[in-house]
C-alpha cells in the first residue's frame, strides 16, 4: 500500500482511501494514478502513460488528460 498526503492507494484490491473514507475512482483512473505514484520521482509524459496503459490500443491524448482532470477532483 503507498501512502500519499492523507490518501493511501491499495493496489491489491484496488481502492483509494482518504483517511477511513473510500474514495469512488474508476479502474482507468486508479491504474493512472497508481502509475504515477508509482514513478513520483520523477516527470511522466503523456507518451509514456500512454505505452505503459494502453500499449494494445490505440486512445486519443485528450482521454489521459480527462482522467487527470477526474483525479485532481478527488484529490482535491
Amino acid at each position: 500500500m503507498k501512502s500519499f498526503h492523507s490518501f493511501r492507494l491499495d493496489a491489491i484490491n484496488h481502492c483509494l482511501w482518504r483517511g477511513e473514507e473510500r474514495v469512488s475512482l474508476g479502474p482507468k483512473a486508479f491504474d493512472l494514478l497508481r502509475y504515477l505514484v508509482d514513478h513520483a520521482n520523477r516527470v511522466v509524459s503523456q507518451d509514456e502513460i500512454l505505452e505503459a496503459l494502453w500499449s494494445k490500443s490505440y486512445v486519443n491524448p485528450e482521454l489521459v488528460k480527462k482522467y487527470i482532470l477526474g483525479i485532481r477532483k478527488v484529490l482535491r
